[in-house]
């Protein structure tokens, strides 16, 4: 679109009427009225102002403190993990101590147990070299007796023989 020079001088100029018009009817308008539309205009814009200014300041505020929570927050964090460290650290420490303490109650009972089979072996030696000793007893006691009756026997049977010797021996003189 092609503008020329007096119609672009024109508007330039609506414009400023426009401009002067509405400045002259606010000043008309302010004079009519009571009370200064200008100063409730700049009394509003300072209560603006201070509101905003407010505002910063609560959001600086809230700011703030939503970083002194996050860093409390993290502080927190770091303290719980590490009593959740030192936890584990005492659990881990428990545990060793109860499997030491097992292994050695274990070790303690698998004492015990040998102790008592050498007991208990040791008994049944001397239980074996007693029955041992009884049976060795009663043989040599049974070999004496089967002695003592053999010498009786022989001693009966020389008896007997001297008997019947004495006996021949008086029927012979009997008969002489």
């Amino acid at each position: 679109m092609v503008t020329t020079l007096p119609a672009f001088l024109a508007t330039i100029l609506y414009a400023a009427v426009g401009i002067v018009v509405f400045v002259v009817g606010f000043v008309i308008l302010d004079v009519l009225t009571p009370g200064k539309l200008w100063d409730e205009i700049e009394k509003k814009q300072k209560t603006i102002q201070e509101l905003e200014a407010d505002h910063q300041q609560k959001e600086q505020q809230a700011n703030e403190k939503y970083t002194h929570l996050q860093n409390e927050k993290r502080e927190m964090e770091r303290q719980y993990n590490e009593k959740l460290e030192s936890m584990e650290q005492a659990h881990q420490i428990e545990k060793d101590r109860r499997k030491l303490d097992y292994e050695e109650k274990e070790a303690a009972e698998r004492e015990k147990k040998a102790r008592e089979k050498d007991e208990l072996m040791q008994k049944l030696k001397k239980q074996d070299e007693l029955a041992k000793a009884r049976k060795l007893k009663e043989k040599q006691q049974k070999e004496a007796a089967l002695q003592a009756k053999r010498e009786q026997e022989e001693y009966e049977r020389q008896v007997q023989l001297e008997i019947e010797q004495k006996h021949r021996q008086l029927e012979k003189e009997e008969k002489e």
